[in-house]
C-alpha cells in the first residue's frame, strides 16, 4: 500500500500543528518549512479542516491549528478520512469488477484482513505520541531559546 501524496502532506501539517499547540500557523509557514507548492498545502489545509481535524482564523494572527486536542487524533482515522476508498485491489473496490475469479478467490478476505490490521496498527499512534518536539524543531528549523549561563 502507497499513501497519497495528498496523504503525505496532511499527516505533516498535523505533526507540526502538534507542536505548536493552540497557536495559529499560517500555512505560508509550513509550505516553506516542508519546501512544498503553497497551493497544494492549501488544499490539503481546506481537506483536513473539511474533515474536522484542523480549524482556521483568517487576517492578521491567522493560520490553522489543530481542533481537537493530539492525544486525541489517531493516525489511522486520519489516513482513512483522507485516502481514497478504492480498494487494494480491483476486486475490493467500490466499482464493478471485471476479475473471472471474483467469486471464488480467497483473496479478497486476505487483503480485507491486511487492510482493517494497517489501520488498527495505525490507530494505536496518536499525533502526541509521534510528536516529538525536538526532533521536529530541528528538522523545520523552528527557532528555539539557547539557555544562558545563569539558567
Amino acid at each position: 500500500m502507497r499513501l497519497t501524496t495528498h496523504t503525505d502532506y496532511a499527516l505533516r501539517v498535523l505533526l507540526a500543528l502538534a507542536m505548536q499547540p493552540n497557536q495559529n500557523v499560517p500555512v505560508a509557514t509550513l509550505a516553506q518549512q516542508f519546501r512544498v507548492s503553497l497551493t497544494h498545502l492549501q488544499k490539503v489545509v481546506q481537506h483536513l479542516g473539511q474533515a474536522g481535524w484542523v480549524s482556521s482564523a483568517r487576517g492578521r494572527g491567522g493560520g490553522v491549528r489543530l481542533a481537537k486536542p493530539a492525544t486525541e487524533v489517531h493516525i489511522g482515522e486520519v489516513i482513512r478520512s483522507i485516502e481514497p476508498q478504492s480498494g487494494l485491489v480491483e476486486c475490493l473496490s467500490d466499482e464493478h469488477s471485471e476479475c473471472p475469479l471474483i467469486n471464488g478467490c480467497g483473496l479478497q478476505r486476505a487483503l480485507v484482513s491486511a487492510e482493517q490490521a494497517f489501520f488498527q496498527s495505525l490507530n494505536r499512534h496518536t499525533l502526541a505520541s509521534l510528536a516529538r518536539r525536538s526532533q521536529l524543531d530541528a528538522l523545520l528549523g523552528a527557532e528555539r531559546p539557547t539557555p544562558t549561563a545563569d539558567a
